[in-house]
Order: structure tokens, then C-alpha cells, then sequence
């Protein structure tokens, strides 16, 4: 879909910050997420570690 210069400002007028907060917060906990599996299949089920 084509937006015009002015639909393009008009849409980032009625921005909703929490919402950008919340996609922010989210692609992190995503990367932590990410990175702290990463050695599951690894790790033996009778460890503690």
C-alpha cells in the first residue's frame, strides 16, 4: 500500500507510545529468551545447573 506524504503524518499523530514501549519490552524478553535456551538440549534433566 502507497501512503502519501501527508496519510504519513496524519498516522504518526495518533501514535499510542505505551504500545511502542510494549514492542520494545517484547523484542527483548524475545532476545533474552533466545540466548538463555540456547543450552537447553545440553544440559543433562538430573542437573541443577
Amino acid at each position: 500500500m502507497f501512503f502519501t506524504r501527508d496519510m504519513r503524518t496524519e498516522q504518526n499523530k495518533t501514535r499510542i507510545v505505551y504500545l511502542d514501549a510494549l514492542r520494545i519490552f517484547a523484542t527483548f524478553a524475545v532476545m533474552i529468551l533466545h540466548v538463555a535456551a540456547s543450552k537447553w538440549g545440553e544440559t543433562d534433566v538430573d542437573s541443577v545447573e
